[in-house]
Formats: C-alpha cells, structure tokens, sequence
C-alpha cells in the first residue's frame, strides 16, 4: 500500500510536457503609414449525429448536443500597416489552449506577423478544453473537430489577407448601465460597463469592411439546460450590426462583425436578468427570443455609439504589437489532476507552470488589451475588496486599475486572447477556506475553475509591462 501511494504521488508531481516545448515569444512590432484590411468568416459548426456525440461546454459534464440553432463561426480581419501584418480571430468557442494558437501561428509563419485568436465563450458550443465530456474523467473534446477550427481559422485569416485593401479605422465607446443587460453574481458589486466598438472602412467609401464589438458578459443566456449548438447574444448582436435594426431606424454597418469578450470574470452573466424588449416587455426566462433582444439592444448601443460626436477616426498608423509569453503557477490540484488523465490538455513547465501569453495591440492611438483568460472586472476598473475572511491577509495586489493604465477615450480588453487559463482572481478576495467573505456559508464560486491564487497578480503585472513598454516607446 505504501508503495502505492508513494508511486501515485510520483505520478501526479511529474509534469505534463508542453506542445511546442520550444516556442517563447516576445515582439515588439511597430508599423507606420495607412491601414488596409480585409476579412473573412467561416462555419465551424460542428456535425450533429456521426458516430461520436457533441459534448456542449460550460456549465456540466454529460451535456450532450442535439441540434444546430445558428452557426457557430471564425471570423476574421487582417489589418496592415507599413511592413506589419497581424490578424484578429473571434471564435464561438468556450475557450482554446495556447498550444491550438502556436499551431495556427506556425501555419501561417511568414503570412501574418502576428495571430490573436479569441473566444467569445459561448456556453452552447462544444467542449474544446476537455472538461464538459460524458463524465468528469473523459475528455469531451474530439480532435477531428479541433483539427477542423485550426483549418477554418487559417483559411478566414489567407481569405481576409487576400482581401486588403486601404482602410480608415472609426472607434467609439458608449458607458452603459447595466440594468437589463448584466449582473454580477459575486461580491464584490462591480461591472465592465464600457462598450467599445471598432468600424473599419474601405478608402474608396462603402459598407464596412469589419465592425469589432467588445463587451464584458458570458454569452450564456440560455442557460445549462439547452443543448442546441448556438453562439447565443452574439449570434443576434452580430446580425443587427451588420444588417441593422429597422425599428430603430438604424442602418447597418454590412462587412463581417467580431464579438470580443471582455472581463468576463466574477461572474458576469445575463442569467437571471430581466431583458426589456422594444415594446416595453420583460424578457425573463432563458430562451432564444431573450438572446436576440439582449443582442440587438446591445447593437443598437454599438451603432449610436459610431453615430455619435464622439467617435474617432484613424487613417495611418502606427500599428503596435507588443507580446510575450507568460508562466502561470498551476496550483489548481483539480486541473493537474484533469491533465494527468489526459482530460484536458495544455501540458506544464517544470514546477507545474502554465504557459501563457499577454500582449497589447495598438491601432493608432487606440489600446487593445489581450488578456488570455476570465478576468474579474474589478482589475480592470478597480474595486478589488480586502474582506474579512479572504484567505491571504494582504491589501489588494492587482492595482492599478488595468483600463486607468491604458488611458484613452477608447480602449479594448479582450479575454479569453490567445488562451484560456481560467478565472482570474484578485489574491485579497480569494476564498477557499472559511470563514468565507461576506459572511457567506460557503466558499463563492470561481476558485474551482482558476489555476490558483497567484495568477491573476502575474497577469496583472505582464499587462502592466506592456502598457509601460508603450509608454515609454519600446
């Protein structure tokens, strides 16, 4: 028996070996003179009903999909500037591993100076992290379906590059409140409510190109018991962005639209949130006609929000990239459990780090944060808590505020960028053991699915090295 246990521990400390073992990244790009875009957008809808089930991510294992409610997407722009390429990619997915984004990356080395591929997160779309599969120790993910995005994301970026052509860039923002569109489940009390809106132009005049929409809310309307395939509130955000909204008497942008989480973290969430339609009716329960008009009102922001005076127009760059890889301890035992039964995926460094990536994408004058996870909004727009009860005796840690760093009339945090390590908590509000915060009868949700309570200061730290680095120009 002892040397049972013993050989068990010797299997559970040994380290999971990393894909691509060699890759370390650290750019700085910089390219000047005008912009050109271009983009693209192909299905990746998964098939329903081959010989191996969908497994639906987000909320449970077992979850099993049914059918298709709307396509799932990659959708992509490719933006250059002087001698810089880079392409951006939001994929209706709950999340992917680095490791898939190195993969794209060499595919397209000499193509496209820099990949970011983001998640939107949907919670109605297969599992491709390994956790929601039949049950807790078999993956869901099915490697023919991730071979089947990789495909798709490299075909939209050669599609959008092949589509360049001179491009002015207007950028907006609108500060909402967030009755009827989010709420956040965990203490304490503190949203993302900036809505930043990007349209990119042809020179030559025309609908858009691409319209970007960053907003901070899973995309989970319709909660855990529905197992049709659907990119969920984006799906109908996306459609009135390009098409419009006649009852509002607003014209659409046309092009392809990408919907970019935000700061998501903590939850933010539009479960249990009562949704008002045009016509002054509630929206309550979880249903696709609650998704739509969660959408649409939300579209409707983003194109008064380009209509307004205080848009911004950029012509000519700069286009800035700055990026490097990160290490993230993986204290989370559930998640080097999962990695040594092949569960999920990602693999470790020596000492069970993570690898990462945090990078900032400057177009012009306007910052476009890349945060590669689930991050609680209060790092973002402040309101980290030292509560009573929290774990670590210590003031908050992940401060400054990280958008009162960027600065800016306009600025974009886009989670889930290039990774998905999970829940990214302050280290004064963590919480595992009682006595829990707020004098809570538990612990609250979040820890469970985050690699532990150090990552969110190192991610905090790697953004701040960026947006110093920008600061003082390189």
């Amino acid at each position: 028996m002892i040397l049972i246990l013993a050989g068990t521990a010797v299997w559970f400390q040994r380290d999971i070996p990393l894909s691509h073992p060699e890759y370390w990244l650290d750019l700085d790009l910089e390219g000047n003179g005008p912009f050109s875009a271009g983009a693209s957008k192909i299905s990746i809808t998964p098939s329903i009903g081959d010989d191996k089930e969908v497994w639906l991510a987000g909320y449970h294992v077992g979850r099993a999909a049914t059918g298709v409610h709307d396509d799932l997407w990659a959708r992509a722009v490719v933006i250059r500037c002087g001698e810089v390429t880079i392409a951006l990619v939001a994929l209706d997915l709950i999340g992917i591993f680095l490791a898939e984004v190195i993969s794209i990356r060499k595919a397209l080395d000499g193509e496209i100076d820099y990949v970011i591929v983001a998640s939107t997160h949907t919670h109605s779309g297969p599992d491709t992290m390994g956790l929601w599969g039949p049950t807790r120790f078999r993956t869901g993910v099915r490697e023919k379906y991730q071979e089947k995005v990789r495909g798709a994301v490299i075909r939209a970026i050669r599609e959008a590059a092949s589509r360049l052509e001179p491009s002015s860039l207007v950028f907006a923002r609108r500060d909402l409140a967030p009755r009827g569109l989010l709420r956040d489940s965990r203490k304490p009390i503190v949203m993302d409510t900036e809505l930043s809106v990007c349209a990119i132009h042809p020179r030559a005049g025309g609908d858009a190109i691409a319209t970007l929409v960053n907003w901070s809310c899973h995309p989970e309307v319709m909660d855990s018991k529905n197992t049709l395939i659907s990119s969920d509130f984006p799906h109908y955000l996306r459609e009135a962005m390009e098409n419009g909204i006649p009852e509002e008497n607003l014209l659409g942008t046309g092009g392809v639209c990408l919907f970019l989480s935000g700061s998501i973290g903590g939850l933010q969430t539009p479960l249990r949130v009562d949704v008002t339609d045009r016509k002054g009716q509630l929206q309550e329960e979880a249903s696709f006609e609650k998704a739509k008009v969660l959408g649409e009102n939300l579209a409707a922001e983003a194109l008064r929000a380009l209509q307004s005076s205080g848009r911004i127009l950029i012509t000519e760059g700069p286009l800035r990239v700055s990026a490097r890889t990160a290490l993230v301890p993986l204290q989370n035992l559930a998640f080097r459990a999962a990695s040594k039964l092949g569960v999920i995926r990602r693999g470790s460094t020596r000492g069970r780090k993570a690898r990462t990536e945090v990078g900032l994408l400057e177009l012009g004058d306007v910052p476009l944060l890349l945060i590669p996870g689930e991050i609680y909004p209060e790092i973002v727009v402040g309101g980290i808590e030292s509560p009573r009860g929290q774990d670590f005796s210590v003031a908050p840690v992940e401060v400054p505020p990280l958008k009162q760093a960027l600065g800016g009339k306009v600025r974009f945090l886009i989670g889930l960028a290039n990774d998905e390590i999970g829940y990214l908590i302050p280290k004064s509000e963590w919480d595992d053991s009682a006595p829990y915060l707020y004098g809570a009868e538990k612990s609250p949700y979040g820890e469970i699915n985050s690699p532990g309570p150090d990552a969110a200061q190192i991610i905090h730290r790697e953004a701040l090295y960026h947006i110093r680095r920008r600061e003082t120009g390189r």
